[in-house]
């Protein structure tokens, strides 16, 4: 196994899925080696032979889906608080009228160092950014993290390595809306000269509140699920 990944068994296995029911936290559910997913919630640890079934969040069309596939295996990630990765793999025994009843899973697998993966951005993507006793600025955004954001800004903004922005608003087009993202507090870690005449800025977030942080995360994950499906389809 990678050394970067650990195992995580037992006793503290049962702790961290009774976190994750009582916190509500959001779960992504994939049908391995396919394009399938949904986000969805942990309800409860139940009885049974064995450690017992774990009790999912029923969603639209999986067990539609799901009867086409004889190996009967889920694989489901969530971000710890932190925003370190975790995922799992479990065999579904039952799909019920409100639950999706599985095995508990005999390991969670979670990564001992933070890996913040990049987002290129869609076009229109923005960010709305304030600076100590300044009017709201907005600029182009090139790429984005769980951990931060580089963006187009003109020169004569006059930022400099170490100053902090606060109030930030990180939007993202999805659909017919866009997606909005509040950050109240990031430095600038990069600052480096573009052909276009512009000045390429990357900020370190700082600060997330918990819930922009998990959906973030979500966000990121279908992201780069989309990514995916165009590159299978070229």
């Amino acid at each position: 196994m990678d050394p970067s990944v650990e195992n995580v068994e037992g006793q503290r296995l049962i702790e961290m899925l009774q976190g994750l029911i009582g916190s509500r936290k959001m779960c992504r559910m994939e049908i391995p080696h396919t394009d399938y997913g949904w986000i969805t919630l942990l309800l409860g640890l139940q009885r049974g032979p064995g450690s017992g079934y774990l009790l999912i969040d029923k969603v639209a069309e999986f067990e539609k889906i799901f009867s086409r596939y004889p190996s009967r295996e889920i694989s489901l990630d969530f971000p710890e608080r932190d925003g370190v990765p975790c995922w799992f793999r479990t065999r579904v025994v039952e799909c019920g009228p409100t639950a999706i009843r599985a095995e508990v899973p005999k390991s969670i697998f979670r990564m001992q160092k933070r890996k913040f993966f990049r987002i290129r951005a869609r076009s229109g993507s923005e960010i709305l950014f304030h600076r100590e006793r300044e009017k709201e600025e907005r600029a182009r955004v090139k790429d984005y993290s769980l951990g931060g954001v580089s963006f187009f800004v003109d020169g004569f903004l006059e930022i400099h390595l170490g100053d902090e922005f606060t109030r930030i608003d990180l939007r993202i087009p999805w659909g017919d809306h866009s997606t909005s993202f509040p950050i109240p507090r990031a430095v600038v870690k990069r600052l480096e000269n573009h052909p276009s005449g512009k000045v390429l800025c990357a900020l370190q977030f700082l600060e997330m509140p918990g819930r922009t942080k998990e959906l973030l995360w979500h966000h990121l994950f279908e992201e780069e699920r989309v990514a995916l499906q165009k590159t299978k389809k070229t």
